[in-house]
């Protein structure tokens, strides 16, 4: 698998079908991110198909913005 060095990933998760990803993937674009992996899963499940995606994807240089989270709350991008 080629990688771009530098290039931004998202992880977007809600907790059930009934809930939206739109302002979570909306936020994480406006964060910079190029590929985002989303997932409709309970956070206590432990199986998360779509982050495991998303370590396997990651290279050294690239990076990976945190969910978002309440403004209260600083994100900042988590180096790989």
């Amino acid at each position: 698998m080629m990688h771009n060095a530098g290039m931004i990933f998202g992880y977007a998760r809600v907790s059930t079908d009934a809930q939206d990803l739109s302002s979570e993937l909306a936020q994480l674009k406006a964060a910079g991110c190029e590929k985002v992996f989303r997932e409709k899963i309970a956070g206590t499940t432990a199986d998360r198909p779509q982050l495991q995606k998303l370590m396997k994807a990651l290279a050294p240089g690239e990076l990976l913005s945190p969910r978002p989270l309440t403004a209260s709350r600083a994100t900042q991008p988590i180096f790989w």
